[in-house]
């Protein structure tokens, strides 16, 4: 009976002292794991088909111009950009043969033709003379820009519009342009690909920014041969 009585007092005695313990201050949390090694890339996607109709807006070639000089604001710009899209109809996207001259009309738009409400476009005209023979050469040239509004990184936007002609060989007094200088002229007939390469400056008082302009313009074209009878 005693050694139960001792039993009886020690478990209580232990409960007493269990009850008054408190529970210690939290440690500090434990230092972040290291990140796992990144993972690979995924594949690339497919690119996606071209739109409705942009293959054969594109598939008569384009006109590049590059063109330099300072916008109406006096700032320095430098600008690159490709005029590809061709009109639906031939009436800019083709030329004439006349005896031994050939006149050709090459229009190319910013953007799709009736996307853009500025109708941004270059125009290319020029008569090819004696082709197909050794003699075959430029006669005249003329480029027709125009509604070009240029982006710039401070996003002011101004507009360039302008026309120009020569005859070639280049006479200063004869033309609307100074420096003019062609090269890489060529025309296939069988392809009615025309491929040049001009360079010319357009002085302030023929283009919209009032400042001189330095072109280059880099052709490669494919024309239409307008064979219908003359309207009379």
């Amino acid at each position: 009976m005693k050694k139960n009585y001792l039993k009886i007092m020690l478990v209580c005695m232990l409960g007493v002292f269990l009850s008054n313990c408190e529970d210690g201050e939290i440690g500090p949390d434990g230092k972040d794991g290291i990140n796992g090694a990144d993972g690979t890339n995924g594949s690339n996607g497919t690119d996606g088909t071209n739109g409705q109709g942009f293959d054969e807006l594109v598939k008569y070639g384009d006109i590049e111009l590059t063109i330099a000089g300072k916008r109406p604001d006096e700032v320095e710009f430098n600008i690159t950009q490709s005029f590809k899209y061709a009109p639906a109809i031939g009436d800019n996207n083709g030329f004439v043969v006349n005896e031994n001259y050939i006149y050709l009309s090459s229009t190319r738009f910013l953007s799709a033709p009736g996307a853009s409400p500025q109708n941004t476009k270059a125009n290319l005209s020029l008569e090819i003379k004696d082709q197909g023979t050794e003699n075959e050469a430029l006669d005249y040239f003329s480029m027709d820009i125009r509604n070009f509004y240029i982006v710039a990184e401070d996003l002011s936007s101004f507009e360039i519009n302008t026309r120009m002609n020569t005859p070639i060989p280049f006479v200063d007094d004869q033309s609307d342009v100074t420096n003019f200088n062609l090269s890489n002229y060529a025309f296939n007939k069988e392809t009615n690909e025309l491929t040049a390469t001009a360079s010319f400056t357009i002085p302030a008082i023929r283009n919209s920014t009032e400042n001189d302009l330095s072109i280059t313009i880099k052709v490669n074209v494919i024309s239409l041969e307008y064979i219908g009878i003359e309207k009379r």
